[in-house]
């Protein structure tokens, strides 16, 4: 790569023979400037052999995607990890929330393309809140639990459902 560079580089000027598996050397000042220029860009293009490799073992460490956040737990069925991101403070009546979560398939994977019904209960009086909450897929993985609001202060159960008997539950105190 280096040859075929210099040779490039100095065929206007003085002609290079790419097949004489010399690399060439400069007859005139201004040949041997363009050597130079050439050889200096040409070595900071190349990495240093002597340096750890970017693309090495340590790479997939340092690139690695860091887990999701929040509260995780597994589906009912055992078919997916979901994991609901934790409240930035308490949760206020008639407040109305969007709720990131993440869902995996149970192999590691996210799960793509999928319909969750959901439920916001109140634990102890068993009605909804004010709003039918409703979930959207963001893409890769992660969704919007939509229209979150509780209409009195206690316990609220947040429930995922991806089919007949395959959920998760999520509690959420309401003050």
């Amino acid at each position: 790569m280096l040859k075929r560079t210099i040779c490039i580089a100095l065929v206007a000027l003085a002609g290079c023979d790419s097949n004489d598996g010399e690399v060439p050397q400069a007859d005139t000042a201004a040949q041997q400037d363009v050597l130079q220029e050439t050889s200096a860009d040409e070595d900071a293009a190349e990495p240093d052999a002597s340096a750890p490799d970017a693309a090495g073992p340590d790479a997939a460490e340092d690139t690695a995607i860091a887990p999701p956040t929040g509260q995780e737990q597994t589906s009912t069925a055992g078919t997916h990890q979901v994991w609901i991101r934790d409240f930035d403070g308490p949760v206020g009546v008639g407040a109305t929330l969007e709720l990131p979560v993440t869902i995996h398939t149970v192999s590691g994977g996210p799960a793509s393309g999928l319909t969750p019904q959901v439920a916001f209960i109140h634990k102890g009086m068993g009605h909804g809140g004010a709003k039918a909450p409703y979930v959207t897929e963001v893409g890769g993985g992660e969704y919007l639990v939509h229209d979150v609001q509780a209409s009195m202060a206690g316990t609220w159960a947040l429930t995922l459902t991806f089919a007949p008997g395959d959920s998760v539950t999520y509690e959420v105190a309401v003050q």
